[in-house]
Formats: C-alpha cells, sequence, structure tokens
C-alpha cells in the first residue's frame, strides 16, 4: 500500500468518498457556519447520519479548496451550526504534503482514507507519538515516498459501512482530545500545552489496560494488520 500524491488519482478518490457519503448519508441541508480562522461566514452542505456512536453529520464546504486542500469536516453527538468547531477535519491535500494529517492510500482495489496522526486538542497539537500509540491497534504500515510509515485507517472510499467507519474514528478521537484534558495536560501556557509523550503515554496505557478506551475496529471494508494486545 502507498500514498497517493498524483492529484488525479487523489481526486478520483475523493470524487468517490463525496459520492459515498451522499448515497449514505441524508441530505444535503444548507448550513451556515463561522469558522476558526475564517474572518467571513461560511456556507456549505451537510449530511447526516445516525450510527452507533451517535450522529454523525459531514460538512462540505461551498469554499471546496483551500490551501489546495479538498475540505470535509466531521461531528458527532449534536448539531453544529453557528460557531462551527469540528471534531474532526478530513481535509485531503491534492498532492504530498505531509503537514496535512489525511492522506489517500491505494490499497488493493480501493483506496483508504488514513490519518497521519496529528490530532489538535484544545488550542494545542496533540504530539504525533501520543496519537500512534492510542491507536496502536489501527495502525497499518504503508509506503511513504521511499520511507515506510504507519497510519491510521478512517475507512475506504467505497466502503459499505461508511458512517460506522467514520463515527468510530470520530468518537476514538473525541476519546484522546478528552483524556488529553482529562490528565491536566491543557493547563499553563501553550507551551506547556504541548507535553512530554512520556507522561501522557504512560497515562494511556494505564486507561488501556482497565479497557476503558478500545472497541475492536471491526469495518467489514477494511483488512488491517491488527497488532497483539499486551
Amino acid at each position: 500500500m502507498k500514498v497517493l500524491t498524483e492529484e488525479r488519482g487523489i481526486r478520483n478518490a475523493i470524487g468517490q468518498f463525496r459520492a459515498n457519503i451522499k448515497r449514505s448519508f441524508s441530505g444535503p441541508m444548507r448550513v451556515t457556519f463561522t469558522f476558526p480562522g475564517v474572518s467571513e461566514q461560511m456556507a456549505g452542505n451537510q449530511y447526516r447520519q445516525l450510527t452507533e456512536h451517535g450522529e454523525l453529520t459531514i460538512t462540505f464546504p461551498d469554499e471546496e479548496v483551500l490551501n489546495n486542500r479538498m475540505l470535509h469536516f466531521a461531528c458527532l453527538g449534536q448539531d453544529r451550526q453557528g460557531a462551527f468547531s469540528p471534531d474532526v477535519e478530513i481535509n485531503i491535500p491534492l498532492g504530498l504534503d505531509r503537514r496535512v494529517t489525511t492522506c489517500c492510500v491505494q490499497g488493493g482495489e480501493s483506496v483508504l482514507i488514513c490519518s497521519r496522526g496529528r490530532v489538535t486538542a484544545y488550542m494545542a497539537a496533540i504530539k504525533k507519538s501520543i496519537t500512534l500509540e492510542f491507536f496502536h491497534d489501527w495502525l497499518i504500515p504503508v509506503l511513504d515516498g521511499r520511507k515506510s510509515i504507519e497510519v491510521i485507517p478512517i475507512t475506504t472510499v467505497d466502503s459499505r459501512s461508511l458512517a460506522e467507519d467514520i463515527g468510530r474514528y470520530v468518537r476514538h478521537v473525541k476519546m484522546l482530545k478528552d483524556s488529553f484534558k482529562r490528565e491536566n495536560f491543557c493547563s499553563g501556557s501553550l507551551e506547556n500545552k504541548l507535553v512530554s509523550g512520556d507522561r501522557y503515554i504512560k497515562a494511556l496505557k494505564k486507561i488501556l489496560r482497565k479497557g476503558e478506551i478500545y472497541d475492536a475496529f471491526s469495518s467489514p471494508d477494511l483488512v488491517l494488520r491488527r497488532k497483539k494486545r499486551d
């Protein structure tokens, strides 16, 4: 499996992904909102689907491409309009851009939507190593240029369980953010928010041993390399 870097292939994958959302979700519903970092009000089409993890909404802004990225804002469990802060941004670069967390990965006949592991919580970046440790049972190896890396699979563009796949991923990201807050690593200055990973990973492992975080990632349309639990 390898990360897609050519714009044509990425646009084709995004087209399949969006078409699947439109088939699998109800909508669209027109929404307007303000987004952090954007002074003007934005508008877009919002799609909704009830999942076992709560109601999932995905919004396509009318301004589809920003900084060479196709935008998708995902929220789980509550209505999000007005002052809009998505739980997860599935913003897919139209080329190779390792600064953006989302990427498309060619996996056999289908394309996976994956995360490189960059997550922001409460105006601070959670260290990538922490995120990858949190999702360690999900990780799959891919070729990123000449380098082998591990990424977090979210779904496939043609998944028959698309809403459940995305809902499960968003729920776990929210768990990660909440545990980040619960362990009081967001107190103090912004510099203090970018915490050392060692203490945090130890706390996460303690939570994981108690079975409070993970459920199995069991999408029928994804074949994952499963790691044996401790």
